[in-house]
Formats: C-alpha cells, structure tokens, sequence
C-alpha cells in the first residue's frame, strides 16, 4: 500500500474515531437549553358606548389568553410577555402588559397579578 494511502486511512480513521467521541460525548453530556421570552403585542378597539372600565377589563381577558396561549404552544418557552393596547377611533395607548415566567404564571395565572397598568391611557382612550 503507497504511503499516500496509509495516510490517508489513517487520516480517514481519525476522524471517524474522534467524530464518534463528540457524538458520544455530546449524548452523555447534554447541551443545557436556551431560555427565552414570547412576546405578543394585542389591540383592542373601543366598542361603541364601552367604558374604559369594560376596555381594561377586556384588556385582562385578551392577555390571560395570550400568555396561557403562549406557554401552550411552545413548551421551552421560560417566559411570556404581553402588551395590549386600546384603539379609540385614531388613538392608541398602552392599557396593560405582563411580564411572567412560566412558574409564576403556573402558581397564580391570574392576569391582574402580574400586569403593570398605564394610568395615562385612561385619559388618552377616555
């Protein structure tokens, strides 16, 4: 066998020997796994004769359903975070938005919990 052929089978056999380590390293020893944050941005339109009250109360539904909706789709997802806005005819402000990881949100999936309301878009949407 010419020397060019032995080094070559010899070359050839490294690599297949070292790639089979990482291949069992990498089983052994899992990678650990990226966490991060679905977002979802909501818009609600004011109803015709509907409060602001009726608006946010809404507002907390829209963002319930967002976030459980979230963490159900996507099981690797560590954390969800909605905004949901108010329309009012071409107005638009910020009602609330919730920041919760999926531990808190499994503990107490209650939307007011968790939500920073904005005082301003009462005067805004109003």
């Amino acid at each position: 066998m010419p020397t060019h052929s032995k080094f070559a089978l010899g070359f050839t056999l490294a690599l297949g020997l070292s790639g089979l380590l990482w291949g069992i390293d990498a089983a052994v020893a899992p990678t650990p796994t990226q966490a991060y944050v679905l977002r979802v941005d909501l818009a609600l339109d004011r109803l015709p004769n509907e409060s602001f009250d009726s608006l946010a109360r809404r507002a907390e539904l829209a963002a319930r359903a967002a976030v459980q909706r979230s963490f159900d789709k996507d099981i690797l997802a560590s954390n969800a975070s909605v905004i949901v806005t108010g329309r009012v005819g071409g107005s638009e402000a910020p009602i609330l938005s919730i920041a919760v990881s999926r531990d808190q949100w499994r503990a107490q999936p209650d939307p007011r919990r968790w939500a920073t309301y904005y005082r301003m878009a009462r005067l805004l949407l109003d």
